[in-house]
């Protein structure tokens, strides 16, 4: 789900680029540049966010997709679901 049509985590409010709750268990978050501090490192506040979507949905692997300003993409990384 993409562009306004953004799953909303119950008792959190979090809205997610993307969620498939039937198949894979995945969530993925599409990280702009505006994520990142000045060091390229991931806001506290994002990582703050992963923790708590992670831990209302434990059954669900998280995935991280770092893209530049043109959308174009520069890292995935896959974080293993907390039931796993």
């Amino acid at each position: 789900m993409y562009g306004g049509g953004e799953y909303i985590v119950p008792g959190l409010g979090y809205s997610l680029d993307y969620i498939d709750s039937v198949i894979k268990k995945l969530i993925s978050e599409w990280d702009e540049p505006h994520h990142y501090d000045r060091g390229s490192n991931l806001k506290s506040k994002d990582i703050q966010r992963q923790k708590e979507i992670q831990e209302s949905l434990p059954d669900h692997s998280f995935e991280r997709i770092k893209v530049d300003k043109d959308d174009n993409i520069l890292e995935i990384k896959l974080y293993k679901s907390l039931n796993s």
